[in-house]
């Protein structure tokens, strides 16, 4: 193994054939802890809900959902931008709320 610094980013180069690279991926997946974090994944959303955006670029926006997809935990909202426009936006579950 070499970690190699360029830039400031940190690379790994593993100089073993590409079946040990495998195995050292799958070991390393099964065997690091990590932290998941819970999101919101009650399809309590419906078309036509109000909602605010929470979070991100449209942050206290207003909107109408247009598409729910419950198996992803998302939706697509429309967007009330200024001047009356609707943009679409796909955002998750914990990005809205209703009003």
């Amino acid at each position: 193994l070499t970690l190699r610094v360029i830039n400031d980013i940190s690379y790994l180069d593993l100089h073993t054939d590409l079946c040990s690279r495998c195995n050292l991926f799958i070991y390393l997946i099964e065997n690091i802890p990590v932290d998941i974090e819970k999101v919101k994944t009650d399809a309590d959303f419906a078309v036509g809900d109000a909602v605010r955006i929470t979070s991100g670029s449209f942050e206290n926006f207003m909107a109408k959902v247009s598409a729910v997809d419950a198996e992803k935990n998302r939706v697509t909202v429309l967007a009330e931008m200024f001047g009356g426009d609707e943009t679409p936006v796909e955002l998750g579950f914990d990005e809205i709320e209703k009003i």
